[in-house]
């Protein structure tokens, strides 16, 4: 299954207390990575918990053949990022314990 740690892995949440906005971020997100690059794998859709509290989440994992592979792009996803204002934003968690 090429999972860590024979492979990189990383769970990109996108938050925001607007679901409009989230669901734009995470849109964004997945046409920067679409098509995946060589030796990535994205997945993506709602989070597990979709609501949490007042905020509407989304999220992409990554899965890459390396660490350099995987740093590069998310390099990539983290300065395409708009800067919002509150607790809009991007949550990047690199070989995550759990995925909820």
């Amino acid at each position: 299954m090429r999972y860590p740690p024979f492979s990189a892995l990383a769970n990109v949440l996108v938050r925001s207390q607007k679901q409009e906005d989230a669901l734009q971020m995470s849109t964004e997100l997945g046409r920067l990575l679409d098509p995946a690059p060589e030796g990535l794998k994205v997945l993506g859709g709602e989070a597990p918990v979709p609501k949490l509290k007042t905020e509407f989440r989304y999220q992409l994992l990554l899965k890459a053949v390396d660490r350099k592979r995987l740093n590069a792009t998310l390099g990539s996803c983290s300065s395409s990022r708009r800067s919002r204002s509150g607790t809009d934003g991007l949550l990047i968690d690199v070989d995550p314990l759990t995925l909820l």
